[in-house]
């Protein structure tokens, strides 16, 4: 038994240092410590009934540090001791984890710590996992590493912890993608596990204990009915393995090949999805053209390799056999956006096209004007996809749309191609954003590309390898269910997005719809997530232009049969990051507009953000005073100079303010000085759309 704490400092240190990450562990603390000073018993229960698992956790710390010989720690053992009972009556955990830690000797101990590392270690797994949620193979990973744990925390005797790890357990495997029955047989028999610990130590009578005996019940009875119908899906044609798109379609039903003919955009001017792409061409992909430099490959084409060759100031090819001049195709390039076919085969036979731009002297980006014009120097060169290719599917005609300028049409997953932007708040390494194809079905409007589509009469899965021919399979309605979606936008009409795409997660993962407008848009039944958007106003040079992405909005269900209302827009505001106390950094590139539904708005033409920088002692603001200003960037050299530092963003610098006073070294921070302890947000009395904009105070 351990009598001298100080023969483990080390490992106790670790256990509280471990402990003190616990974002939950230091609210309760700060609850239980005041409600302690007030001698009140009520708010001390309170704080052990909303925090249960972080009460336990700060009761053996107590101890620990009781045992390294910190005094007058008795009041606050004594606190947990009585408020536990009364709180969870007939419970004698608390007893059972002071019997335990008192049980402990080095060796054992060190066990402990060991497996509370290996915890967090494969609690990070499981995190990652869950960053790309559509991959089976990480969360098996992080399932077999917890498995592992709670094998060892199932040695050290301690149940409160070791029931903690069996839920981790579990929830690597119902966050699984293409979950088994025996999966699910897994994930119950884990939590079962769970039971028995906390039923070990006498914890039964909390929240997360009634839920979790609740969700083994219910889903004992989901299996069974599941194994049942997978039975009856069996006898209908479908082997018992099938999963995914496949358990969607019809069985037994052949794939339907249709061949494609391809053909120019015939309205280059017609809106898009991509997010290189829009109305203005200073947008677009873009290359450029050095001093010396004749040849350039376009990079984010990836079909095949692919070069644009100059042969004189204006004067451009495009070619995809660099070694080969007679392949070569005059590129028409100047300051209207024109087509031009070209082919990647020596034979004719596997034609594309592109259309390029070249801009003048005074371009606009964010708001300010650019030289884009053709010099020694540099020449940039902008260009996104001009192909298209036909087919007919029963009584409709469709048309497949390369917006992503990849080479290919019909790209089932937007976010495949690792595409990243430094305008959502990270300048170096950028943030990833989708990269969307389109497609129109007969005589209705340019949608983004889906692979759920409804087409001659019924619901369809859609997809193609490559651009001479594409698959369909009927979607079975029995298995495959749709709902409606609605957008409601709140606010100013000019804010309302003229494009608004969601998209499916799971096996619905390449579903794409287009929600903008108002109108109810049948869509498969599943859960979604906004992932691109486009405000647009004006043309020309008054154009003003925003991007919306996902940023911190949630994802939503369109439950079978029934309407969902997507529910955005008003109130807007600002996000930003603040960096430092007293001596404060705001970053102006982390300066984005977002909506009610947490999407977030970047890439800002013609309608910049540019805020003041308020202090206040409260986080309501109440009583604040302006401490600093954001200007409206307009010096080309602070725009080079930022550029040259930030990879990502290059130009697009323009669509964010200005520091006040920061452009001689090329600073994106503004330094304010404000007093210590204080808050600070930001305010635009009058932004062109969105009227006056505010952030919380941070």
């Amino acid at each position: 038994m351990i009598r001298n704490a100080l023969l483990l400092p080390v490992l106790f240190l670790l256990s509280t240092l471990l402990r003190a990450q616990d974002a939950e562990l230091n609210k309760f603390i700060v609850d239980y410590t005041k409600a302690l000073e007030f001698n009140d018993l009520k708010l001390i229960d309170k704080a052990v009934k909303e925090r249960p698992f972080q009460a336990a956790q700060y009761f053996q710390d107590l101890l620990v540090q009781a045992w390294k010989g910190t005094k007058d720690l008795g009041p606050k053992m004594d606190g947990l001791r009585q408020s536990w009972p009364r709180v969870f009556e007939k419970s004698g955990a608390i007893d059972r984890l002071d019997r335990w830690v008192q049980s402990q000797d080095q060796a054992s101990y060190d066990a402990y710590i060991k497996a509370v590392n290996n915890q967090i270690k494969a609690y990070d797994l499981f995190v990652q996992a869950n960053k790309d949620n559509t991959k089976r193979a990480p969360f098996e990973t992080a399932r077999d590493a917890m498995i592992t744990v709670c094998k060892q925390m199932e040695g050290t005797g301690h149940k409160i912890e070791t029931a903690r790890t069996y839920v981790f357990a579990s929830q690597c495997i119902t966050q699984m993608p293409d979950k088994t029955v025996d999966d699910r047989k897994q994930a119950i028999e884990l939590l079962e596990a769970y039971v028995r610990n906390r039923e070990a130590w006498e914890w039964t009578q909390d929240n997360e204990f009634a839920n979790i005996k609740n969700w083994i019940t219910n889903e004992k009875k989901r299996v069974e009915e599941d194994q049942k119908a997978g039975k009856k899906r069996e006898a209908e044609g479908y082997d018992k393995n099938t999963k995914g798109i496949e358990s969607l379609v019809k069985p037994g039903v052949p794939e339907a090949v249709f061949p494609l003919t391809f053909d120019l955009v015939d309205n280059l001017e017609e809106l898009d999805y991509a997010v290189r792409g829009g109305p203005l061409p200073q947008l677009w992909w873009e290359v450029q053209f050095g001093k010396d430099n004749k040849d350039v490959h376009l990079s984010w084409f990836r079909r095949t390799e692919l070069h644009l060759l100059r042969h004189g100031s204006n004067k451009f090819a495009i070619t995809a056999a660099k070694d080969d001049p007679k392949r070569s195709v005059p590129a028409e390039a100047g300051n209207k956006p024109k087509a031009t076919q070209f082919w990647f085969d020596a034979d004719k036979k596997a034609p594309y096209a592109l259309a390029f731009w070249v801009g003048g002297e005074q371009e606009r980006v964010g708001e300010m004007n650019i030289n884009l014009a053709p010099s020694e120097q540099v020449t940039p060169v902008f260009y996104k996809s001009a192909a298209s290719w036909k087919a007919t599917i029963g009584v409709d005609s469709v048309v497949f749309y390369d917006d992503n300028t990849n080479g290919l049409p019909m790209n089932g997953d937007p976010f495949e191609g690792d595409f990243k932007v430094g305008t959502l708040g990270n300048g170096t390494e950028g943030t990833a954003v989708p990269l969307l194809d389109s497609m129109r079905v007969g005589k209705g409007p340019r949608v983004p590309f889906s692979e759920f589509v409804f087409v001659n009469g019924a619901w369809h899965y859609l997809h193609g390898a490559n651009d001479r021919q594409f698959g369909v399979k009927p979607l079975n309605p029995e298995y495959f269910k749709t709902g409606k979606i609605k957008l409601t936008w709140a606010g100013p009409k000019p804010t309302a997005p003229v494009q608004l795409v969601i998209q499916g997660r799971g096996d619905y993962k390449s579903a794409m719809f287009d929600v903008a407008g108002g109108k109810e848009i049948e869509v498969p039944a599943c859960e979604y997530t906004v992932i691109f958007g486009r405000i647009l106003q004006g043309k020309g040079a008054k154009t003003m232009l925003g991007n919306l992405f996902t940023g911190d909005s949630k994802p939503f269900v369109v439950e079978a049969g029934k309407t969902h209302e997507l529910k955005m827009g008003a109130p807007f505001g600002l996000v930003f990051n603040r960096r430092g106390d007293a001596d404060t950094s705001i970053e102006s590139t982390s300066i984005l507009i977002k909506d009610a539904s947490g999407c977030h708005i970047t890439d800002l033409q013609g309608m910049l953000v540019v805020p003041e920088v308020l202090s206040a002692k409260a986080e309501d603001g109440k009583g604040a005073k302006v401490v600093g200003k954001f200007v409206k960037t307009e010096d080309a050299e602070y725009l080079n100079k930022v550029a040259a530092k930030f990879e990502k963003l290059g130009r697009f610098i323009a669509c964010f303010p200005t520091p006040d006073g920061g452009t001689k070294d090329g600073a994106t921070a503004l330094k304010v000085k404000v007093a210590a302890g204080h808050k600070v947000g930001l305010r635009m009395q009058k932004h062109p759309l969105f009227g006056v904009l505010v952030s919380a105070f941070q």
